[in-house]
């Protein structure tokens, strides 16, 4: 996932199941100002549509769409 941070602190990756669930929350550390690129490790996650979300010093700043396939 790309995106570009104005501000660093307190950043969190969200991910939301279609029925708005929370089904990972996950506090983005080494996050810069200006372009950053994130892995984040879905193994358990079934295949399926979810949205998610970057979150930071309380405002959402990116939401995206998800398909899983496995």
């Amino acid at each position: 996932l790309s995106f570009e941070a104005k501000d660093t602190k307190g950043m969190m990756f969200i991910l939301y199941d279609l029925s708005g669930k929370i089904v990972l929350q996950e506090e983005l550390e080494h996050v810069v100002q200006g372009e950053n690129t994130i892995r984040i490790d879905l193994p358990e996650l079934k295949s399926g549509f979810y949205t998610c979300s970057l979150a930071g010093d309380h405002k959402t700043h990116v939401i995206q769409k998800l398909m899983i396939t496995r």
